[in-house]
């Protein structure tokens, strides 16, 4: 995969372009339409198939694997997340190269094969936590060795290598409706522009968005967590159970915000301090906006947090007296 300067690595847990499109803009399948959100029903796991043949030596994919939509929603990923020129040669070599057990990976699109309608009832769950209009018409893509879910709207990817789906294959269906969630929130808004970090209103901007949306989309699945009795089984949930962490978790991101204080320009090493407490470090904004999320809807309700998509004032005054109490 080509080396990303560290910022705009930690950047690529984000999401891409709400307006990028992909081969999944066809209709042929129609769209279904379950509640709020619309959704095409489809699931796709040729990538993962494809790359399992060409490491297993049983056949050369590699053109196939460069043609293949799966990866355009890769591209458009890291093109959307900080990365202007990815190349998609290398975003290959990495998946292959990567180390990701074979036979496990193999497990599990078995595992899935029959079970595609209960991937898509859990995408479509996140429909209770979007708008009225909001769109989640691409195609979910099942690959190997990258990341662990991704939206690149208007497509999810989820690699069925990643050991988390390996150790407990219930949760694809957990994070069919975090991905989901975020598809349908990026029809509604755009995502911030990534060019400028170093302008502390720029990252705090950021910071906002990601808070708000990564927040919400672990809120989606706290239904059906809740339903299954999953949630022990991702870290992020511990929040909602021990008070004692989701304390710990508002002091941590005020105390992370708070290295902005002051600045006119923000240098590279406090960026990547940030991004790194904030996304895949410490996950401060999956966990915190996950509690503004539940502060919402507990005191205002369900239809008043879904509104916060089109109105993230209101989010951000909820974060801001979290943050103070």
């Amino acid at each position: 995969m080509a080396r990303l300067p560290l910022a705009a690595s930690l950047v690529l847990s984000l999401i891409g372009s709400a307006s990028c499109k992909s081969n999944a803009d066809d209709t042929t399948n129609g769209n279904v339409s379950d509640g709020p959100a619309e959704i095409q029903e489809r699931v796709d796991a040729t990538f993962a198939g494809l790359a399992l043949a060409t490491i297993a030596n049983e056949q050369d994919n590699r053109e196939a694997l460069l043609k293949h939509p799966a990866l355009a929603a890769l591209v458009r990923h890291q093109q959307m997340s900080g990365n202007p020129s990815p190349d998609k040669e290398q975003i290959l070599d990495g998946i292959l190269a990567s180390p990701w057990n074979t036979k496990s990976a193999a497990s599990n699109l078995e595992y899935l094969r029959d079970r595609e309608p209960e991937l898509w009832e859990a995408a479509l769950a996140s429909s209770s936590y979007l708008p009225d209009g909001a769109l989640i018409d691409g195609e979910l893509f099942l690959i190997v060795g990258y990341d662990i879910g991704v939206a690149s709207p208007p497509d999810m990817v989820l690699n069925v290598a990643h050991q988390n789906f390996v150790d407990e294959p219930a949760e694809f269906a957990f994070y069919a409706t975090h991905e989901a969630h975020h598809v349908g929130f990026l029809s509604q808004r755009e995502f911030p522009d990534l060019a400028h970090l170093d302008d502390p209103a720029a990252l705090a901007a950021l910071i906002a968005f990601s808070t708000q949306m990564e927040g919400m989309a672990v809120h989606a699945a706290l239904p059906a967590r809740e339903a299954a009795n999953a949630l022990g089984v991702d870290p992020d949930y511990a929040v909602y159970t021990d008070k004692e962490k989701a304390n710990q978790t508002i002091d941590r991101y005020r105390e992370v915000l708070g290295l902005l204080d002051g600045l006119d320009q923000v240098d590279g090493a406090t960026i990547n301090q940030v991004l790194g407490a904030m996304s895949s470090g410490e996950r401060l904004w999956y966990q915190f906006g996950a509690l503004v999320a539940r502060q919402i809807e507990q005191e205002s309700g369900r239809d008043a947090l879904v509104g916060t998509i089109a109105d993230p004032a209101t989010f951000d005054a909820a974060a801001t007296q979290l943050l103070a109490n």
